[in-house]
């Protein structure tokens, strides 16, 4: 009672506020605790399970006390497997008592190693021990020596950086379920022959062949605006930087007249850059030489401009949609047309709309790269 009138209390001075909402679900939160448990375990033994289940039971503890609580459950499994073994007469009495005492030394290692293990990865972190209501009243004065470290010895399961380093060894075990030395034995003699004659041999040279191959990559604007071939050149451009008109044909094995096109039709869209290195004082466009290169800043510049040239065209076009559909809607309802028709111009409206929300977050994907 006494509880019950002094919340009321400090409900009505709005010292405190009663929360609503949905009770939490209990059953999401055991299979979470779980899942956590599994991943301590694939990521250090089976003591690491025990100390993380014990402190998401207690929530912070001294790393001690939770040594000493894990200590018991194992010492009670040993002394259970001892009874077992000295009841089924596989050992005497006399012989388990050495046995015992070392195994039990082994297995606090083992304790102390995996909790130290769980501290190195992340899985628990050290923290401040709570602040009494006495120390609240000198806080002042006890500044300095709280920022001078942790004190107490206490330690808590950070379950935000267990969750993710969980998902970085999944996504690690994903990517290396096929590494670059995987593929070897799959070259055909004469690849392989070269590969062995290079430097690295096939351990390096795989993988520096397959980041290259990574980063060959087409540009899906270019491919949407002017073709596939447009896109290998700016491709082509963005991993060897400046090259000449007959480099760029040789590499995009393309015919030099179907080159040349492109590449002017890229240098007026803005896509690529052309520049002029002469070999004399004297500008002479016949012994001058023309280099093409893709500036990435400016290649994603020239992109964003389109974008909003788009977004503005067709919000104008949605704004003149608007202005036909009222004259259209006017003469609609003194024909007396089928209310089926009516629903034409909502129709088209309806399309600009959605174009000009897929255009918004297109550019807002562009402005964050």
């Amino acid at each position: 009672m006494h509880i019950c009138a002094a919340l009321l209390v400090l409900l009505q001075h709005s010292l405190i506020a009663v929360l609503g909402g949905k009770p939490k679900d209990s059953a999401g939160s055991h299979e979470a605790a779980v899942e956590i448990c599994r991943a301590s375990a694939k990521a250090v033994n089976e003591n690491g399970v025990m100390i993380v289940e014990t402190l998401l039971i207690h929530g912070r503890m001294r790393a001690e006390d939770v040594r000493a609580c894990v200590w018991d459950v194992i010492k009670r499994g040993l002394d259970a497997e001892e009874e077992d073994a000295v009841s089924n007469n596989m050992v005497t009495s006399r012989n388990s008592g050495g046995e015992k005492a070392s195994q039990k030394q082994q297995a606090l290692r083992d304790l102390v190693r995996s909790f130290k293990k769980l501290t190195d990865a992340g899985y628990i972190e050290a923290v401040k021990p709570i602040i009494t209501a006495q120390e609240m009243i000198h806080l002042e004065d006890k500044e300095k020596v709280a920022a001078d470290g942790i004190r107490g010895g206490e330690f808590e399961f950070n379950v935000q950086m267990a969750l993710l380093l969980h998902q970085t060894r999944r996504n690690v075990l994903e990517w290396g379920a096929y590494t670059p030395s995987d593929i070897v034995p799959y070259l055909p003699a004469d690849a392989l022959k070269e590969m062995l004659s290079l430097v690295g041999g096939t351990i390096q040279n795989p993988s520096a062949t397959l980041i290259h191959m990574s980063q060959l990559k087409y540009p899906p604007i270019v491919v949407q605006r002017h073709s596939l071939v447009a896109a290998r050149i700016v491709s082509i451009l963005h991993m060897k930087g400046h090259m000449e008109s007959d480099a760029i044909v040789k590499d995009a094995v393309v015919p030099a007249k179907e080159a040349r096109e492109i590449l002017h039709r890229l240098h007026y869209g803005k896509y690529v850059n052309l520049f002029d290195m002469h070999m004399t004082k004297a500008h002479n466009s016949a012994t001058a030489i023309y280099l093409w290169c893709v500036i990435q800043d400016r290649l994603l510049e020239v992109v964003l401009n389109n974008v909003y040239l788009a977004i503005f065209h067709l919000l104008l076009q949605r704004q003149h949609e608007v202005e036909v559909g009222k004259d259209w809607m006017d003469g609609a309802k003194e024909t007396g047309v089928r209310e089926e028709n009516a629903h034409e111009e909502d129709k088209r409206r309806y399309r600009l709309d959605c174009a000009c929300l897929q255009l918004d977050k297109t550019l807002m994907f562009l402005k964050d790269l």
